[in-house]
């Protein structure tokens, strides 16, 4: 927020002063189609447009609204960042899941596997192997064992190198 120099006890809100919109401003929907800050022009992930009370609409991305002090659209964005992030991981890791029930399918891991001694010692010297372990996981264990069981048996995905402009 800036102060107004006519009336130092009246503050701007940083989107009025860049010309965006008549304030109080309130949070309209989000979407996650990305493209660029309508304030300062970075990548962004997420589109959160916003409301002015002049009825004009922009949008921006989390990192500029977080940096405005304005705490009912920071308390909304925050929140809702939190739930779409989550959705994504979910996502991410469903998929993961299913690439790798369908690698301990096939015959090759399989075979793979039972070749290699069980990663606990004291199992290993019972005789059981890799592919017990896994076979354990994927009927016992929670959603971080599968995770780790699928990054230690699947190859690595290679990743795009990480935009350091993109926020959210």
């Amino acid at each position: 927020m800036e102060t107004n120099l006519a009336n130092p006890s009246a503050t701007i809100h940083v989107f009025e002063a860049a010309g965006l919109g008549k304030g109080p401003f309130r949070l309209n929907h989000v979407t996650s189609e990305g493209g660029c800050c309508q304030f300062c022009g970075t990548n962004i992930v997420f589109r959160f447009y916003i409301d002015g009370t002049d009825s004009r609409q922009f949008y921006v991305g989390s990192d500029c609204v977080m940096k405005t002090g304005d705490v009912g659209l920071m308390r909304v964005v925050e929140m809702e960042v939190k739930k779409r992030t989550a959705a994504l991981k979910k996502l991410r890791d469903e998929e993961r899941l299913v690439e790798l029930r369908s690698h301990l399918e096939s015959p090759m891991a399989s075979e793979s596997l039972s070749k290699q001694p069980h990663p606990y010692a004291w199992h290993a010297r019972q005789g059981k192997t890799m592919k017990d372990y896994a076979e354990w996981i994927m009927r016992h264990g929670g959603n971080t064992a599968k995770m780790k069981l699928a990054g230690s048996l699947l190859p690595k995905k290679v990743r795009a190198k990480k935009n350091t402009q993109a926020t959210a």
